[in-house]
């Protein structure tokens, strides 16, 4: 709770209005670069500014890029070599031929719903 109140403080030592010239400036904490400095605008442009960063209901959000996303992070794995004292690792079983399979399937009496597909759902 502390953290959110400083987060707040922080923020609004930012962020200032001025009702008499009817303005918003927004100071930036660095010194450098493109996002440095103030900027002053009207309070709906800086509100459209703010709002053009909410998604709109329904919309799907990346949450991971770059470093943190799946396909790098398991392309990293792979790369590093697997420790040896460890645990061994998991080898999967290999894919059978679709014939191998519902022979196996047939030895061992049949996949465990087959007979639900014989029964009528429909009341009589």
């Amino acid at each position: 709770m502390c953290a959110a109140a400083a987060s707040i403080k922080k923020g609004s030592e930012r962020l200032t209005y001025d009702r008499s010239a009817k303005v918003v400036t927004y100071r930036s904490d660095k010194s450098e670069g493109p996002t440095a400095g103030t900027d002053t605008v009207d309070p709906l442009e800086f509100l459209a500014r703010v709002l053009v960063h909410i998604p709109d209901k329904g919309q799907v959000t990346r949450r991971y890029y770059g470093w943190y996303a799946n396909r790098p992070r398991g392309m990293r794995e792979k790369a590093v070599p697997a420790a040896t004292d460890g645990p061994s690792a998991i080898v999967p079983a290999p894919r059978l031929a679709p014939t191998k399979a519902t022979r196996r399937w047939a030895a061992a009496g049949g996949p465990p719903c087959s007979n639900r597909s014989s029964r009528s759902t429909r009341p009589d």
